[in-house]
């Protein structure tokens, strides 16, 4: 998807490419605190993948260079990630230092169980009633817990002892060790080879630069986990879920929501087969590779700031709730869609009842059967500038085709007065006998709101709200 700009890659030579991988991979070598020796993360690999970005990215050799050398320059900041660990005791009071250093040492069970219990333990595990109740009970107790807080109630008593190992939620986050790399993977390492084999219901994963995550998010799929969260920390580059580590395969799979990651080609391939359990997928300031998401039993789908290099077909026939929104991508209308190359070709969603398309830049187009279906779930529609093309085409093609659309959101950015003088309000003509509120986004002084208003009480009788929100 180079459009006009494929010709300059073909005049960058490939030597050039490799030299600015390796001035990236010389400033990351000198950001990066001497626990890299750990075997964290490896920096070639980060600096290949972090050009090819740029470079699929970008619309000419410029902004080529240009975000090149803002990333360049970012690494090479005084504190470009804060990756070294947060000296989060310095400001506590001393008698309050003194306390964390007795308790916030324990990254395992063996740390917690080495300490000396206190002497009054055998009295006040007497009345201990909590203890009392079944294991379902309390593992919905440590749910609520970090991974790092549930691994300590191995030390309350015997009965608390290995109960942690069998938890099926497991929240483990880089923040609650100070963004101490080293410690943090030792913990999860352990963490994972200490649990009973038993399946996993929750697992939520927040890691920063630790090429290991990969391995741990198929540990979890390879426990039958349901829900499955993972976030790559904003500071760092996206994520590459390498497939030669891990394969989002799993009969189980219920939920799947990614965070900063780059997806390879091959990852979702094809959810209906992988993942027939899956309904709901959401990937949020990711990069993908992927051509088409594609499953029968997927409900809900969040696409947002994302950036797509290739072509993508989503074909969802049970989808009920879709939000597309970025500033990287553009909805487009096209009745002839041979007269475009879209990004995004969107299929089969006519079973959705919430729909959120208000994306601006690359295009996204609809299937010619998408054209000629009906939104006959559809209750909530947001959409963005794009639907205002054509003489407001796409927007009345929804509500000509949404009997019972109940609420309606428009996010217009810019007046760019498209064809206001030339609307015939006759030709927009529709009914939306449940349509009862309206929600309009712009800038002050827009021209279109006033038609796009008089269209509505035209046509939408039962019209109780229209709410106008200036930027």
């Amino acid at each position: 998807m180079e459009g006009g700009g494929g010709s300059w890659r073909a005049h960058l030579p490939w030597r050039s490419r490799q030299r600015v991988v390796r001035r990236i991979f010389e400033v990351l070598e000198r950001s990066f605190p001497a626990d890299l020796t750990e075997g964290l993360i490896d920096l070639q690999r980060v600096a290949e993948r972090l050009e090819w970005r740029i470079y699929s990215v970008a619309c000419d050799q410029n902004e080529y260079l240009r975000r090149i050398s803002l990333r360049i320059l970012y690494f090479s900041s005084e504190s470009p990630l804060l990756l070294e660990p947060r000296p989060t005791q310095m400001a506590l009071p001393s008698n309050e230092l003194s306390h964390r250093r007795e308790v916030d040492h324990s990254d395992t069970e063996e740390d917690l169980l080495d300490r000396d219990r206190p002497r009054s333990h055998k009295k006040l595990c007497e009345d201990d009633r909590l203890s009392d109740l079944p294991d379902s009970m309390l593992h919905h107790i440590m749910s609520f817990l970090s991974a790092k807080e549930a691994a300590r109630t191995c030390v309350l008593s015997q009965r608390w002892r290995l109960l942690w190992t069998s938890a099926p939620c497991l929240d483990i986050s880089i923040d609650q060790f100070g963004n101490d790399r080293v410690r943090f993977s030792k913990f999860v390492e352990h963490l994972l080879q200490s649990r009973a084999p038993a399946s996993l219901d929750t697992f939520c994963l927040h890691t920063c630069a630790l090429d290991r995550a990969c391995n741990w998010i198929d540990h979890a799929i390879k426990h039958n986990v349901r829900v499955l969260e993972f976030t790559e920390d904003a500071r760092w580059e996206p994520l590459y879920l390498d497939p030669q580590c891990l394969a989002f395969s799993s009969e189980f799979l219920t939920c799947l929501k990614l965070t900063n990651v780059a997806l390879d080609g091959s990852v979702f391939d094809p959810l209906s087969r992988t993942c027939p359990s899956l309904e709901t997928l959401q990937l949020i300031g990711s990069f993908s590779e992927v051509s088409e998401i594609s499953s029968n039993s997927l409900k809900r789908l969040d696409i947002i700031d994302c950036f797509f290099s290739k072509d993508l077909m989503i074909c969802t026939p049970n989808l009920i709730s879709l939000c597309f929104e970025s500033p990287q991508c553009k909805c487009a209308w096209f009745n002839d869609p041979s007269k475009t190359t879209a990004a995004i070709t969107l299929c089969d969603i006519s079973s959705a009842k919430i729909i959120e398309l208000s994306s601006s830049m690359i295009q996204v187009r609809f299937s010619k059967e998408l054209l000629r279906c009906m939104f006959n779930n559809l209750k909530n529609l947001s959409l963005g500038e794009w639907c205002l093309s054509d003489n407001f085409s796409p927007l009345v093609y929804f509500l000509q085709h949404s009997p019972r659309l109940e609420k309606l959101t428009l996010k217009l950015k810019s007046d760019n007065g498209v064809g206001i003088d030339t609307i015939c309000l006759h030709e927009r003509s529709f009914s939306s006998d449940l349509l009862k509120k309206a929600t309009i986004f712009c800038t002050e002084g827009d021209a279109r709101v006033s038609v796009l208003m008089t269209m509505l009480r035209a046509n939408a009788k039962s019209l109780e709200e229209v709410d106008i929100i200036h930027y």
